[in-house]
């Protein structure tokens, strides 16, 4: 995962870093303190997340970051990256969110629990990004649900829940269909190529469709159904192996 800090003060520029170092394992941080330095590194580098601070140069008169924001969204690479912004100043007219789209604003002195969530919740997101880049073209298999063949794109795939005598399948622009206990048997060895994961005893998600994940809850939701659903003591030990073999794939 790779950070590019734009800040002009050494020592905040130092605290950003080690902030984003305590929250996501092995990130890589360049650190920019005018736009020579970030042109540089945007050229030679892909990156995740910016975390940009605005300050005014009273020397020239002009608000420092805002170019570099204008930069990164004027990209083809970066038009959607995750922007967040820190500054003394106050945006009362929203300027980030509503020109720039950033991710969120903090005034300065920030709440470094809050930024560090943030960070940990972005770097989650990306990494689902490249889940679903890897797993978009996946398998697809054949399933006999009561008198009908189903094809199923595994992609489609949101969650199965399972129960004693039959097991739910949720489907992405289909809902709910109903499973016999055989069908789920005859999924097992397609899943277990693709992006499931089984969060505790009774559901099985495919990450590629989870919106968000709250680590202090231990819950995933899921981006269609808006479920919720708990993840096991067990099931938060296959989360971390699973981000693990992936990152170590990309």
């Amino acid at each position: 995962m790779k950070f590019l800090v734009f800040e002009g003060f050494t020592r905040r520029r130092e605290m950003i870093k080690r902030l984003i170092s305590d929250c996501v394992r092995g990130a890589v941080i360049y650190d920019c303190g005018s736009m020579e330095e970030a042109h540089s590194v945007l050229a030679e580098n892909s990156i995740d997340i910016f975390v940009v601070n605005l300050h005014l140069d009273k020397n020239k008169g002009e608000i420092q970051g805002l170019r570099f924001i204008e930069l990164i969204r004027d990209s083809e690479r970066y038009f959607d990256a995750y922007i967040i912004v820190l500054s003394e100043l106050i945006d009362k007219q929203l300027v980030v969110y509503k020109d720039y789209h950033c991710y969120k604003f903090y005034e300065n002195p920030i709440d470094k629990d809050e930024f560090k969530a943030d960070i940990a919740e972005l770097a989650f997101r990306r990494e689902l990004c490249r889940l679903r880049e890897k797993l978009k073209n996946t398998d697809y298999c054949f399933v006999a649900i009561e008198d009908s063949i189903y094809k199923l794109n595994i992609s489609n795939i949101i969650l199965i829940e399972t129960h004693s005598k039959y097991d739910l399948i949720y489907l992405r622009n289909v809902g709910e269909l109903t499973l016999p206990k055989s069908v789920l048997k005859g999924l097992i060895h397609n899943l277990e190529r693709t992006g499931m994961l089984y969060c505790n005893r009774y559901d099985i998600v495919n990450m590629c469709n989870v919106a968000h994940i709250d680590r202090k809850k231990h819950m995933l939701t899921m981006d269609e159904c808006g479920r919720e659903i708990y993840i096991s003591e067990t099931g938060r030990k296959n989360l971390k192996k699973y981000l693990e073999y992936w990152k170590a794939k990309s």
